[in-house]
């Protein structure tokens, strides 16, 4: 994967913590479905979401969690 200039090889490399962090998070902690499992099904499932607080929401991987979160179509306040 290409880092780009403006980015250090120690920054580059922690992006996959955030992502490993919110993922198992949501995934396996709290059992959320992964989001290419509700294809096809989407607009169906909505109503039925729950919703989830992502507390620390503006840190790296709270935006993260949000963005994975969107995908799974939760409720946000």
């Amino acid at each position: 994967m290409h880092i780009p200039d403006n980015v250090s090889f120690e920054a580059a490399a922690t992006t996959g913590v955030g992502i490993g962090s919110a993922g198992y998070g949501l995934y396996k902690v709290l059992s959320l479905p992964f989001p290419d499992s509700t294809v096809g099904n989407h607009s169906s499932q909505i109503e039925a979401r729950d919703t989830v607080l992502i507390y620390g929401g503006s840190t790296a991987t709270g935006s993260i969690a949000i963005q994975l979160a969107k995908l799974y179509a939760c409720k946000f306040y």
